[in-house]
């Protein structure tokens, strides 16, 4: 029994021998990168267009608010063709933002996008697919929650790869006690807590229910937001 224990002391010896001569300090060289234009659009249904111009900022440079304004683009061609009308976007002054008054969003649609900005042209192209519709929505008590409960839904996944889905949620009725007396509860849209996206690769072609608890404003104060109303992230997504 002694000579085991002399055994496992040496070899545990050894071992912590071996990991300690193996470190040793790296240094990464990470070169200087060519400064690049970063666009980024955004179009939704029912809503225009928006393109924002900026440049790449460096690695282990800072982020924030006066870093992408400085590094703004300005006096930019921003033209999108949706197959009916072909407009160069606005600038709003000072900003890097690009949009227009001239069409919305609309399902079905493909979007081309054409950037003319120092020197380089650049293209992009996208869709707004058909929307998936919930077959069937409703609203039941959680558990032993008393009159707490989550809405739920009935989705079926079309037997097709690539459908992603993101699901946003807005109370519109009144609150009827303290401080926001008479205000609507939501007054946009929130994801729901816990995440709002998610693919079909493990849904394929699947029917199922599903809920989410509501999303709140970030760091918001309200009293509804911060009791038993406001359900944990840790519940924040079921698939029956």
């Amino acid at each position: 029994m002694k000579n085991k224990t002399i055994i496992s002391i040496l070899f545990l010896s050894v071992l912590a021998f071996t990991f300690y001569s193996c470190e040793k300090n790296v240094t990464v060289e990470i070169p200087e990168s060519e400064e690049a234009l970063v666009i980024e659009g955004y179009i939704e249904t029912g809503t225009p267009p928006i393109v924002l111009l900026t440049r790449s900022l460096p690695f282990f440079g800072q982020i924030n608010v006066n870093a992408i304004l400085q590094n703004s683009v300005l006096g930019a061609t921003v033209i999108i063709d949706n197959g009916t009308i072909v407009d160069t976007l606005d600038q709003i002054p000072g900003y890097g933002v690009y949009t227009t008054t001239q069409f919305v969003g609309e399902i079905g649609k493909t979007y081309n996008l054409t950037v003319i900005a120092e020197g380089k042209t650049l293209t992009a192209v996208t869709s707004i697919p058909l929307p998936i519709a919930l077959d069937s929505t409703w609203w039941k008590v959680d558990g032993q929650r008393d009159s707490l409960g989550l809405i739920w839904g009935h989705l079926t996944d079309p037997d097709t790869l690539g459908n992603c889905y993101r699901f946003f949620a807005k109370r519109i009725n009144q609150y009827t006690y303290g401080d926001d007396f008479g205000k609507v509860k939501d007054s946009i849209f929130y994801p729901p807590a816990g995440g709002s996206v998610f693919e079909d690769r493990y849904i394929n072609g699947k029917s199922f229910d599903l809920s989410f608890p509501r999303g709140h404003a970030t760091n918001s104060d309200k009293e509804d937001d911060n009791n038993d109303e406001n359900f944990s992230s840790n519940e924040a997504i079921r698939l029956l």
